[in-house]
């Protein structure tokens, strides 16, 4: 018989993780802590895994991600989709423009943590090109090349019309290399001319 076990991960959130064979009162010392939380005015988001919803839009991290995202089960795709949008895109721009680097790349674990979460690409990419200009503005110029490379490997993936010439007019601020600025600045003047989402202009 397996061994119960709870598991402590301490960061900005508290969190714990507890298996165990079934009939252990799992669920009850969960519900428990969950109760003692709620008293002391913590926000408390519960995930149950079971081996047969992974795989069917039941696996903890979707789950909890909509959950962090107040998306009710049954809500229609369109609205999850606006929704995550809404929460990637928006949460760290006044703390770069601001100089507050520490909050803003907070903010942009968060957004890509979420982006991955449900399996958005595309705003995986808008996450690091936020994030490359973040570390940029910081001083951080290498991490901030690698972070634009990644980005523009997605946008290749996903259609460059999305966010491409973002990324790439960021990849062309940051590289070191002459001929690496020069070939992303030519591309995305390129695909501007041939027409792309109005985010990029």
């Amino acid at each position: 018989m397996a061994r119960p076990k709870i598991v402590w991960k301490r960061g900005g959130a508290k969190s714990f993780t507890s298996s165990a064979t079934p009939a252990l009162g799992k669920t009850t010392l969960l519900n428990q802590f969950s109760g003692i939380a709620r008293e002391r005015d913590y926000s408390v988001h519960d995930v149950a895994v079971f081996d047969f919803g992974v795989g069917k839009g039941q696996d903890a991290i979707g789950v909890l991600a909509r959950q962090l995202l107040g998306i009710p089960p049954g809500t229609a795709k369109d609205i999850r989709r606006q929704t995550a949008e809404t929460a990637c895109l928006g949460s760290d721009w006044n703390e770069t423009e601001t100089a507050e680097f520490d909050a803003a790349l907070n903010a942009h674990d968060n957004a890509l943590e979420l982006t991955r979460a449900v399996k958005m690409k595309r705003f995986e990419a808008v996450g690091l090109l936020n994030s490359a200009r973040c570390r940029y503005l910081r001083g951080e110029r290498e991490l901030a090349a690698d972070l634009a490379r990644e980005a523009v490997d997605i946008c290749r993936d996903t259609g460059m019309e999305f966010c491409g010439p973002g990324v790439l007019g960021m990849l062309g601020l940051v590289s070191d290399a002459e001929e690496e600025r020069d070939a992303a600045l030519e591309e995305a003047e390129a695909i501007l001319r041939k027409g792309c989402i109005g985010h990029n202009h």
